[in-house]
């Protein structure tokens, strides 16, 4: 049966030289040809324009959004959340109050908390106050609703202010808090889960935001993944690995809001790439992360092998990276986010640099970016050999991630030496193309690599400038094309000599 393997296998993250195999690069499109595919790190290398356009990700400072065309977030772990505006007015011309009404996102989550109003805690300011809502029903209704239809759905999480205007608060400001996510579906039942596992489940199976691979009950709730179509058993043993401690805690958690449309395959590349993960396509859906194994599947020999199918090759010096950079989200940076630099010295002396970038935004803890900077830097490093050969489609139960050993010692001088297969891609003809790379399991002794450099993005909190002159400010809104509002104010001065 031919398989498909959806995430982050060791090796294919690195190797051009799978490419110029002729390996098919892009999953999606491999899944639509039925054929084989490698890992969502290659098609999710770091690239800045993938969050230009989000409140929470992108550079510069948090912001709310204003928006009728603005997605509802889901938010998924512990993060920040800037939200969209949805409803504000103000209670006189002179705009001294005004009721301002934040989306946060998908309701059902666990909890807001730390609420900020421009780094203002808008609940101890005079003439200020806060009130959240975790799930909208068709019973919420908040004071500061206006007559007739409140201007807000059901299933949403909400924080309604009041907020007048002082010293320290005027404008509109930035709303943020402190959120902690969607319940999700567990074997425990739903509940808040910060396991990547289960929070990708939900995106597989949820009715109104994810797939709907769940299934529902007669009023069309979800009520858990369809086992019919994703493999349980395998579920559970990729998530009780991601809850294994190691020396910073749990080995994977996962902290993400989504608030902008993106693919459905980019967004599972971001949760993928968090622990290790990859999907392997059969009669049902089955997950798994790259780790370690304890024996070996099977050995291939000559014997097993198609004749005249079997090729080798060895990564080229420009696709052996000795640097790698990492982009996630520090809570100890106010949430914001920063890159870390792991690095292989010696190497760098010899060579120069070879420098390769990684997104891994749904990451909030430096020990798990410590041990995902050892995983690719060590993997990119030590994984230097690949293979590839054919054996018969009705002997063929080969399947991507498993380890196997390779012996061909006339023509490579290997004995029984261990590779992880990449993919199992049907050539015609009744013969199945295997390709795999080298397995090396030092790479997964989850070990965490020190940062060298940490490139710190934060202003200086002590600094102040001097005093200006002359200081005006004009206020005036802006009708945008979509009906909403922005406020402009327009601010001239006269430096300090």
């Amino acid at each position: 049966m031919v398989t498909v393997a959806i995430g982050a296998l060791a090796g294919w993250a690195f190797s051009g030289a799978l490419v110029a195999a002729e390996i098919v690069a892009n999953v999606w499109g491999a899944i639509a040809l039925g054929a084989s595919l490698g890992s969502l790190f290659v098609t999710h290398e770091f690239d800045a324009s993938d969050f230009a356009s989000s409140p929470n990700y992108s550079f510069g400072p948090i912001s709310n959004t204003m928006s009728q065309l603005v997605p509802i977030f889901v938010v998924y772990g512990k993060t920040r959340v800037a939200g969209n505006i949805i409803y504000q007015v103000f209670d006189s011309d002179k705009k001294e109050v005004q009721d301002l009404y934040i989306l946060v996102g998908e309701g059902g989550i666990t909890s807001i908390n730390d609420i900020m109003a421009n780094d203002q805690n808008p609940a101890e300011l005079e003439g200020c106050s806060v009130t959240t809502y975790l799930n909208t029903t068709q019973f919420t209704h908040d004071s500061r609703d206006p007559s007739g239809a409140r201007p807000y759905p059901d299933n949403v999480a909400l924080i309604c202010l009041t907020l007048k205007a002082q010293e320290s608060l005027n404008g509109t400001p930035t709303i943020t808090s402190i959120v902690e996510g969607m319940k999700v579906w567990t074997p425990n039942g739903f509940v808040y889960s910060r396991n990547p596992i289960w929070i990708i489940l939900d995106i597989l199976c949820h009715p109104r935001y994810g797939m709907g691979m769940g299934a529902v009950d007669g009023t069309g709730a979800y009520t858990h993944p369809n086992w019919d179509k994703i493999d349980y058993a395998c579920a559970l043993a990729a998530a009780n690995y991601c809850d294994g401690i190691v020396e910073y805690g749990p080995r994977f958690q996962l902290d993400f809001v989504m608030d902008t449309c993106r693919p459905i395959r980019d967004v599972l590349a971001d949760f993928m790439s968090s622990c290790r993960g990859y999907m392997v396509q059969t009669n049902k859906l089955e997950i798994y992360i790259d780790a370690p194994v304890d024996t070996y599947t099977r050995e291939i020999t000559p014997a097993s092998i198609v004749e005249g199918s079997f090729t080798f090759w060895q990564a080229s010096d420009e696709d052996v990276c000795n640097r790698i950079t990492v982009d996630w989200v520090d809570p100890d940076n106010n949430y914001e986010r920063v890159t870390d630099v792991f690095q292989d010295s010696d190497d760098i002396a010899i060579r120069g640099v070879v420098e390769k970038s990684f997104s891994l935004l749904g990451v909030t803890r430096s020990g798990q970016v410590g041990h995902m900077g050892y995983y690719l830097l060590k993997g990119s490093m030590l994984v230097r050999n690949f293979c590839s050969f054919g054996v018969s489609f009705k002997d063929c139960d080969i399947q991507p991630g498993e380890v196997l050993t390779v012996s061909f010692e006339d023509f490579t001088g290997w004995v029984d030496k261990p590779f992880r297969v990449l993919s199992v891609k049907d050539n015609g003809n009744d013969v199945m193309t295997v390709t795999c790379s080298e397995y090396i399991p030092e790479i997964y002794d989850d070990s965490v690599m020190e940062v060298p450099v940490h490139i710190d993005t934060s202003l200086t909190t002590n600094y102040k400038p001097d005093d200006v002159e002359d200081l005006t400010i004009t206020e005036q809104l802006e009708t945008l094309q979509d009906g909403s509002y922005n406020l402009i104010a327009k601010i001239t001065w006269t430096p300090p000599e």
